[in-house]
């Protein structure tokens, strides 16, 4: 059984299903430029789909002068990883990557130029001759076209292939003369009289999953782009820090040799653009499927948003939890005794938000009850600015006394969640198409705000359990952040809000070892996480003193997918400071010594009466799946 968002992996699409559901970002024009790019997102917000659609649309076969080739190739992490072991050393992989990835490029090369029949080489044979003594000078055979060079060039490469596989038995290949042979094949292209306008356009993708001497190669290439090639390199946030080369003189220098765009803000745009980037995306999906069901619709039946209710407002959500009147007795009863302990009788018609406000203000340690009582009363800026700040936590701490999971619904808080990545929205309508009851053949009903709010937890919880496979530091981090989650959520619970609205934080200097290993390694593992969509990253904003000043001047969130699992808001409010031992605690330390540390903030953010609440399982990390509260 499947849904109009089923398939929403990149790298399984067939090039006729990226045609299909492709839509174009609003300002793609920047990938058509001649200049060396390096695109930055994070894994699902669409690079692949859009290198892949470019390709595609450079290599189209037509009469209409042709600017540009394109030749895609994905960086898979398996196989760059084969590039090494104890079988040979450090140089010897070296040249056979070069080796194998020239010849890997000028085959793909090779494929692309035989099918523009309308544009023929007129020199190919001189061309194919010359690509051919770049491998073997002394190559017994002879290549007169296109048809014979790819024939040479998949020698070359079984010939290469085997010998990785089996270095001890197999014969050494000879490696090619040219290392780079593919930049010499582009001239060759680009000096045709015919081509002279065509600048091939290498789409590099997954550039993080190379080994390091792997990534000085490519960027020894990229530093010698001319007008006859360049590059286009999609990398995930923190996979192109090393900008070394081959030359121990010589590194990639931005604005020098390439300049870096952000895939969501330079190719999307704004928060609108990419709202209806997302839309649009949805809407092509929709159209094609309800064409392959041979199910008649009109532009109306394309728009998402209609299949899914409208946003709920906070004042919508509070009213869901006046039906609870235990609940609801219980908040005026402490509103009551609060205003008797004053000598006040408590006559106000106040709603459930302002008196769950005015109880979580009179924990404060500056609480004056009489002025409190006025601006509540005459609704004026200190009231205003109490609102703004504590409205949206008030709400939260009402569902988690309830033990009622927070309502999200509607298409928007579905993009909000998803963080900008097409994937994740894709995988939450998946969820909710499929739990639609519909006939064969008929379109989509709505779906039900229970079914939106049950779709969001579930991929939400999927995002938590894929962490551990991030490769090194992957159950670590799942650690990690199961346990900066719990905490988080404790301040959620916390009847002071003495942090509102927390999912995200710092690390501090402070460190009682000043062991710079420790340092190292924790920056390593968070960058990881960066990197695999578990965090992301925002320059550090109010720093304290010296010794408060975080690690690295940057501000830690949990992606907003990953969210709703602890049950606290995707809004970025107020951060949480840890320092260095702590969070070095949270990813390397002890279960025992961890749910020691989760007890010390339980009692820091709940009253004596509250900290009952807790049970072993929520303070210790033995539940590393399903909701901590």
């Amino acid at each position: 059984m499947s849904s109009p968002f089923s398939e929403y992996k990149a790298t399984e699409l067939t090039e006729e299903r990226i045609k299909e559901y492709f839509v174009e970002p609003r300002y793609i024009a920047k990938m058509f430029t001649n200049d060396v790019a390096f695109i930055v997102g994070q894994r699902g917000t669409g690079k692949t789909t859009m290198l892949k659609h470019l390709c595609s649309k450079y290599n189209e076969d037509s009469f209409v002068p042709k600017e540009r080739l394109g030749i895609y190739y994905r960086f898979d992490i398996n196989k760059m990883h084969s590039f090494s072991g104890s079988v040979l050393n450090d140089e010897q992989w070296s040249q056979l990557f070069a080796h194998c990835f020239s010849t890997e490029i000028c085959l793909e090369l090779t494929k692309v130029v035989r099918k523009l029949r309308n544009r023929p080489l007129s020199n190919e044979s001189e061309i194919c001759r010359k690509v051919r003594s770049y491998f073997y000078d002394d190559y017994e055979g002879d290549v007169r076209n296109f048809e014979e060079l790819q024939s040479f060039l998949e020698l070359v490469e079984l010939c290469a292939k085997k010998y990785k596989r089996n270095p001890l038995r197999a014969s050494v290949p000879i490696f090619s003369e040219c290392e780079k042979a593919f930049e010499e094949y582009c001239k060759l292209i680009a000096s045709e009289e015919c081509s002279r306008s065509i600048c091939t356009h290498f789409l590099f993708d997954e550039y993080e999953n190379m080994l390091d001497y792997q990534k000085w190669f490519i960027n020894s290439c990229v530093k010698n782009a001319g007008y006859h090639h360049t590059f286009k390199i999609c990398v995930r946030p923190g996979g192109n820090d090393d900008m070394r080369t081959l030359s121990n003189s010589e590194i990639l220098r931005q604005t020098d040799d390439f300049k870096t765009l952000n895939y969501i803000t330079d190719i999307l745009g704004d928060n609108s653009d990419i709202y209806d980037f997302m839309r649009n995306a949805c809407a092509r999906r929709l159209g094609r499927y309800y064409e392959g069901k041979s199910i008649p619709y009109t532009d109306e039946d394309l728009k998402i948003e209609s299949y899914f209710s409208p946003a709920m407002d906070d004042e919508s959500r509070f009213n869901k939890i006046l039906s609870r009147q235990k609940y609801m007795d219980r908040v005026k009863s402490n509103v009551t005794a609060l205003f008797e302990k004053y000598g006040i009788r408590y006559n106000n018609n106040w709603t459930l938000l302002q008196m769950r406000l005015f109880l979580v203000l009179s924990l404060k340690r500056n609480f004056d009850f009489k002025s409190t009582m006025d601006a509540f009363n005459d609704n004026n800026n200190q009231y205003q600015n109490w609102l703004n700040n504590y409205k949206r936590a008030v709400l939260w701490l009402c569902f988690s006394e309830n033990n009622i999971k927070y309502v999200m619904a509607s298409f928007g808080d579905i993009v909000s969640i998803a963080g900008n990545v097409v994937r994740y929205v894709f995988e939450i309508c998946d969820y909710c198409f499929l739990g639609v009851d519909r006939r064969e053949n008929q379109m989509y009903n709505k779906v039900s705000e229970r079914v939106q709010t049950e779709a969001i937890y579930e991929i939400s919880k999927r995002r938590f359990e894929q962490i551990s496979t991030i490769p090194v530091y992957g159950q670590e981090l799942k650690q990690m952040v199961l346990v900066i989650g719990k905490i988080f959520a404790m301040f959620h619970r916390d009847m002071r809000l003495q942090r509102f609205e927390p999912n995200h934080f710092s690390v501090e200097m402070r460190s009682k070892s000043n062991d710079e290993s420790i340092r190292e390694q924790v920056m390593a593992a968070i960058k990881l996480g960066i990197m695999y969509g578990v965090f992301e990253s925002e320059r550090a904003t109010k720093s304290r003193s010296l010794a408060d000043v975080p690690i690295e001047d940057e501000d830690f969130f949990l992606h907003p997918i990953i969210t709703p699992f602890f049950q606290i808001p995707w809004r970025r409010k107020q951060k949480c400071r840890f320092t260095l031992d702590e969070i070095n605690l949270y990813l390397f330390g002890a279960d025992e010594v961890i749910s020691k540390r989760l007890k010390e903030y339980a009692e820091k953010t709940s009253t004596d009466t509250e900290l009952d609440e807790y049970t072993d399982e929520q303070l210790s990390l033995s539940q590393l799946t399903g909701f901590c509260f």
